[in-house]
């Protein structure tokens, strides 16, 4: 059917009978059928554009398949494609830009590292080479079991092509600190993009058998599990695009900085002195049972809620923002404390509903910015409290 010559003859405009039906002498019933011709001459006109842009979008979903499915990265055409000359460019970034499909058959390879705890006191797991290697969403876990007798770092690596099991490797490095470095790299500089699928799992043989454990990844969601309460002296977890969380109980004797690009953060039931959590895009839920420092919450697109249940010590400083997103600061009761609370497109927010006179307010106090003290007036602390969103509301309840 010739979809073009049916649109052109499609009626745009009402007849010119339909038009003078208006006229003020001509009786009802003719108006009424002036308007109803009116709307099918509307609805006429509506429908003869969409068939116009279906056939269009009709045309183009069918060739759309041809030239996708004329890409089958072969180990033949990857051969090819490395040989050919510049005057074939354009057909190299075609390659380079096409992605395999989960449903896509992969070859996994499994290997691991056996972790001696009276040798290595720190773990440190990453990424060198990161250019030409493609990481699809991987997962990376980190538990305890006490029925083993070494720490087992394990990696499941998954290849789209299974000749390029030949261009990476692991390397493991020893530090005289007594830290372990095992990294994924290239055994030389690739010359094309190569697929993987990295699965990571982390099992340690009792709680504090690690001091230090640093794993940095592209793009994988990291947990601890914290069933069995593990215990670091330094914990650092990072990664460019995915979650990070820790469930339950997970102790630190002195640092944990948790690092996202793009992903929420979620902590529970967390013990340590110095607390730190970013994510460039996601959410941060910070549960807190015992702080013992200082503890910075930094969110660029996302909220921040943080629930404390204890924070001891003098001299503590909590520190939550977001530039896009609410801010929620729920303190005990007990931690006296300087305030400033603000946001420049939202509203300031201090309360307590077990002892509201403890809220001391500065003279000069705006819907957006709060600033104060929480305690006994007598009684300062140097414990202070910053809470500021620059698109949403910051609130901070004592609890």
């Amino acid at each position: 059917m010739n979809y073009q010559s049916d649109y052109k003859s499609v009626s745009l405009l009402p007849s010119d009978n339909i038009k003078s039906s208006t006229v003020p002498d001509v009786c009802c019933r003719h108006r009424r059928l002036a308007h109803w011709a009116t709307i099918i001459s509307i609805l006429s006109l509506v429908h003869s554009v969409y068939l116009r842009y279906s056939y269009s979008h009709h045309v183009n979903h069918q060739v759309e398949p041809y030239t996708i499915s004329t890409v089958d990265p072969t180990p033949n055409q990857l051969t090819t494609l490395d040989n050919k000359n510049d005057d074939n460019e354009n057909s190299l970034s075609s390659f380079f830009s096409w992605c395999p499909q989960f449903s896509d058959p992969w070859e996994s390879v499994t290997t691991e590292f056996q972790v001696p705890g009276v040798t290595y006191q720190a773990l440190n797991i990453e990424i060198t080479s990161r250019y030409y290697i493609h990481f699809e969403t991987g997962e990376a876990n980190v538990l305890v079991d006490e029925s083993i007798d070494e720490t087992i770092v394990r990696f499941d690596v998954s290849f789209y092509n299974p000749n390029d099991k030949d261009l990476v490797e692991f390397q493991s490095e020893e530090t005289p600190d007594g830290t372990l470095n095992l990294s994924l790299d290239a055994k030389h500089p690739l010359s094309r993009r190569i697929f993987l699928k990295l699965n990571v799992i982390v099992t340690i043989s009792s709680p504090s058998i690690l001091e230090n454990l640093s794993i940095q990844l592209p793009n994988h969601h990291i947990t601890v599990h914290g069933e069995q309460t593990p215990v670091f002296s330094n914990l650092f977890l990072a990664t460019s695009n995915g979650h990070i969380e820790t469930t339950k109980g997970l102790i630190s004797y002195s640092n944990i900085i948790l690092m996202t690009s793009n992903g929420s953060i979620k902590t529970k039931d967390l013990i340590g002195n110095h607390v730190q959590l970013s994510s460039a895009n996601g959410h941060i839920y910070i549960g807190i049972d015992t702080l013992n420092g200082d503890l910075e919450g930094v969110s660029a697109n996302g909220g921040v809620t943080l629930n404390a249940v204890s924070i001891s010590g003098e001299g503590n400083m909590v520190e939550l923002s977001s530039s896009n997103g609410h801010v929620i600061a729920n303190l005990p009761d007990t931690f006296k404390s300087l305030f400033d609370v603000s946001t420049t497109l939202g509203k300031a927010t201090v309360q307590s509903d077990i002892h509201p006179e403890k809220i001391h307010y500065d003279s000069r106090r705006t819907d957006r910015h709060i600033k104060g003290y929480y305690g006994d007036i007598e009684k300062k602390t140097n414990n202070f409290v910053k809470v500021s969103s620059s698109s949403g509301h910051s609130t901070l309840v004592f609890v």
